[in-house]
């Protein structure tokens, strides 16, 4: 009985023993990525693009140096793509979830491994320069991994002056392979992701703005007129005691220039009169005259002229009171308003220095008289206003 109990224990011990010879740690499942694609600058052939490299970790899986260091890879199809230039760190971007840090790059033929600093964040790119292999791996064990099934961001940056990657040189759909060694298991999980290269992605647009003023004068008591031809001033009777200006009390029109053009360098508005310095003239004896020159009008002096009292616009450059009438006293109603004297080869009075959109001035005729002014009923003048655009 006994030596049968040793038998049989005996026969235990061996099967458990060739049982346990069978009992090996598997490799990592194979599992593939999701939500994989790339996402480039430039489709045309041959030309250089960046390429942004994004996938999601099976679920239960993260990049991570425990055990053996986690590796991904991203596989340009080498007898398409062209790989030129020298790498440097600042040409790719890593990210897990979390933004890491690329401390080391390493380039060359058949490269595939990197050495750089162990850190939280740390990680390293291997780059084998004939098989067109970019490899993204943790410096060191104390990388910190993200949760699993992390999405990953990879960018490589392939049109500057470092490194750069060139598309294939035909129009057609190539494939760039992904995979990841997993805790040492090489190709633990893959993935594909195609790509369409064109013959040209770009679309040439063209357009002609053809150039355009729009210049119109009003003449009116209201400054928001908008009046029909002929354009007219009266001053009526003027008196020593009674100066006569744009505006409701006296009943005077403002004279109201527009202006609008798509010129770049805008436009001006000139201002010319029929008898210069002369000013108002009469047309029965024209020797008699109510002069035009720079000063204020004022009661019992004799001078004509005008000021620009405001400038508005809806949109561009601003309408601008030009250099020889600026700074004037010009207010509606004012019977002491400052005048710019006349010519008649013209002289800016408003201008734009850009493109402009409903510009508006409102321009003051003034006039005042002296003890020895001569009395007639027909002084008149003609003012001419030009609108030059600059294209």
């Amino acid at each position: 009985m006994e030596k049968t109990l040793k038998k049989m224990l005996a026969k235990l011990a061996v099967i458990s023993l060739l049982v346990s010879s069978f009992m090996v740690v598997g490799p990592v499942e194979a599992n593939s990525f999701t939500s994989m694609s790339d996402t480039m600058t430039r489709l045309k052939t041959s030309t250089t693009a960046d390429h942004t490299i994004g996938l999601t970790l099976p679920a239960t899986y993260n990049f991570d140096a425990t055990g053996s260091t986690d590796v991904i890879m991203i596989d340009f199809p080498a007898a398409n793509f062209v790989m030129g230039g020298v790498w440097a760190t600042t040409d790719f971007t890593f990210s897990d979830g979390t933004s890491r840090t690329i401390n080391a790059i390493n380039q060359g033929a058949g490269i595939t491994t990197v050495v750089c600093a162990d850190g939280a964040n740390n990680v390293g790119v291997a780059i084998d320069t004939t098989a067109l292999d970019f490899r993204v791996m943790p410096c060191g064990s104390s990388y910190t991994p993200q949760v699993a099934g992390a999405t990953i961001a990879f960018t490589i940056d392939g049109t500057t002056t470092d490194g750069t990657l060139t598309n294939p040189a035909a129009a057609n759909t190539y494939t760039i392979s992904l995979a990841m060694t997993d805790e040492g298991s090489v190709n633990a999980h893959t993935g594909s992701i195609s790509i369409g290269v064109v013959d040209n992605d770009q679309v040439a647009v063209s357009a002609n703005i053809d150039p355009t003023i729009t210049f119109d004068i009003d003449t009116s008591t209201n400054i928001e007129a908008d009046t029909a031809t002929p354009y007219t001033v009266s001053f009526g009777t003027v008196t020593t005691a009674d100066s006569r200006v744009s505006g409701d009390t006296d009943s005077v029109n403002y004279i109201l220039l527009d202006l609008a053009t798509n010129a770049a360098s805008g436009a001006s508005i000139t201002i010319q009169n029929a008898n210069g310095t002369s000013g108002m003239v009469s047309t029965s004896t024209p020797a008699d005259t109510i002069d035009n020159s720079d000063g204020a009008i004022a009661d019992g002096t004799e001078r004509y002229g005008f000021c620009v009292n405001t400038t508005t616009w809806t949109s561009g450059s601003p309408l601008t009171i030009s250099a020889d009438y600026l700074g004037m006293t010009c207010n509606a109603d004012g019977e002491t308003n400052d005048v710019e004297d006349l010519n008649t080869n013209g002289k800016s009075i408003v201008e734009a220095a850009g493109p402009i959109a409903g510009g508006r001035a409102v321009i003051v005729a003034n006039v005042s008289v002296s003890a020895v002014t001569e009395a007639h009923d027909d002084y008149a003048d003609t003012l001419t206003f030009v609108a030059t655009a600059t294209f």
